[in-house]
């Protein structure tokens, strides 16, 4: 459940619309992750069984999936007028994580808070608009940003065996690829 709905959900929509990306002139693909992408071990590999299960770990290595999708699909639309990019909108103070219970809630709210980095959701969001608006980040591509500034993901995130697993176990999970369109 958490690939699905943190990484495949996205592989599919977005290259359900590359054509019409294709078409538009320039365009811009935007995936928001986290900095929890840091903990993420490599493509999810328990797929099937939910033994073993860990949610925040699963949860990481999602977030691990938007960047090593992020990265993947940039370089295939290289030649494209089609940028990726990847974003961490910090934490932002939300309901999110509220299913976990109200400790774990309550733990992720205070660290930001503590922090002093515990934004509004408008604040969350200023990056991602940054992303898809600015003339300052026009034809940048297969990067990784947070607080409107490029910043270095995870190394995992950069290795390309791994980018290359998790595009090919997404295409047999999906029944979608990028050749297809």
């Amino acid at each position: 459940m958490t690939l699905a709905t943190n990484h495949l959900g996205h592989f599919v929509l977005t290259l359900s619309l590359i054509d019409a990306l294709k078409s538009s002139g320039s365009a811009r693909i935007i995936n928001v992750s986290s900095g929890a992408h840091s903990a993420g071990i490599g493509a999810i590999e328990n797929i099937i069984s939910a033994k073993d299960d860990d949610g925040r770990k699963q949860y990481s290595n999602s977030k691990l999936a938007n960047v090593l999708f992020t990265y993947a699909l940039a370089g295939m639309l290289k030649d494209k007028k089609i940028t990726v990019n990847a974003v961490d909108p910090g934490g932002v103070a939300t309901n999110f994580a509220r299913n976990n219970g109200l400790v774990h809630w309550l733990k992720h709210r205070l660290y930001y808070l503590k922090n002093g980095q515990l934004l509004t959701p408008t604040q969350g969001a200023e990056t991602i608009v940054y992303l898809t608006s600015s003339g300052e980040v026009e034809g940048i591509s297969g990067r990784y940003f947070q607080d409107k500034k490029e910043k270095r993901s995870s190394d995992i995130s950069h290795v390309h065996e791994i980018q290359e697993k998790l595009w090919v176990t997404s295409v047999k999970l999906s029944g979608i690829d990028l050749n297809s369109h």
